[in-house]
């Protein structure tokens, strides 16, 4: 368990506890992490959120050189304004395989189910199917690549005008409309 307090100068103030449980030492290991965060803006109350989480995750080793797991989580933020608000499930699955010392790879599909509470009700799906391979040079480094896909779904076009206010917002998470995006990276460590 632990608590966390960070400060951004006077733009904020945020109070961070987390708990996490682990059982291990079987070819199961499952984890579970709760966690609560309240942010306090020192420019605008509007800004003010709580975030709580809950995430299970369950991974089993196959063989030696295979491993699968799957992980759900929960997520419920109120942002003061409203706008930003939401609840969020979200279902990972992977399958990862050592071919040998040197090389890793695996898969990965999730799946996220996101609700605005906004009064637009705006509802989201991502589809976020990956694949990563992992080379070592040495056994502690390794150089390594990832790419995935991100489908988004949503009820809402990427511009919404907001009557209530009169203007178009845009930019924000919670104003794009469905979308497409291919992200890779590459990484050493």
């Amino acid at each position: 368990y632990g608590y966390g307090l960070a400060t951004g100068g006077v733009s904020y103030n945020r109070h961070i506890g987390n708990v996490d449980l682990t059982w291990a030492g079987t070819p199961t290991q499952v984890n579970l992490h709760m966690s609560y965060e309240k942010f306090i803006s020192f420019i605008s109350d509007s800004f003010n959120t709580t975030r709580t989480v809950a995430q299970l995750s369950v991974t089993r080793t196959l063989f030696d050189t295979e491993n699968a797991g799957l992980v759900y989580s929960y997520s419920d933020a109120d942002v003061a304004d409203t706008v930003g608000s939401s609840v969020s499930h979200s279902i990972l699955a992977s399958y990862n395989h050592n071919f040998n010392e040197k090389v890793r790879a695996g898969v990965g599909y999730s799946v996220i189910f996101t609700r605005y509470k906004a009064p637009s009700q705006r509802k989201n799906i991502d589809h976020i199917p990956s694949l990563y391979v992992a080379y070592f040079i040495r056994p502690l480094i390794s150089l390594s690549l990832n790419v995935q896909q991100e489908w988004n779904t949503s009820n809402l076009p990427a511009v919404q005008q907001t009557e209530e206010i009169g203007f178009v917002q845009t930019n924000h998470p919670f104003e794009l409309g469905p979308y497409r995006r291919t992200v890779a990276s590459a990484s050493l460590s």
